[in-house]
């Protein structure tokens, strides 16, 4: 402290209270920052298709590959090598879709 210079002491509690005061501050504020937010959280969501309304359907995912994906060699005959596309294919010809198809059973 500088020489004769005396700064006034806390109140006691005085730290408590301006603590509790900061939070509720903090508190409006985040409450008010939520309630703007999420209005255009909502408002976004819809305009990209979204429904916030309504049951939400799950459902598990499916035992049969994806469509892009030879299972088998067989699929890849009578011109079948054609129908494949990503990940697997596009395949070049008959062989390259049989061969992919016995290397990833």
């Amino acid at each position: 402290m500088p020489a004769g210079r005396r700064y006034p002491r806390a109140l006691p509690g005085q730290g408590l209270v301006e603590y509790a005061l900061l939070v509720a501050v903090l508190a409006v504020a985040c409450l008010v920052a939520l309630f703007f937010l999420g209005d255009a959280a909502t408002r976004a969501y819809r305009d990209i298709g979204g429904a916030l309304d309504g049951p939400v359907s799950v459902t598990a995912p499916s035992a049969t590959p994806a469509p892009g994906v030879p299972t088998n060699p067989e699929q890849c005959k009578n011109g079948g090598w054609q129908a494949f596309g990503p990940p697997a294919g596009p395949f070049q010809n008959q062989g390259d879709c049989q061969s992919w198809a016995n290397a990833h059973p």
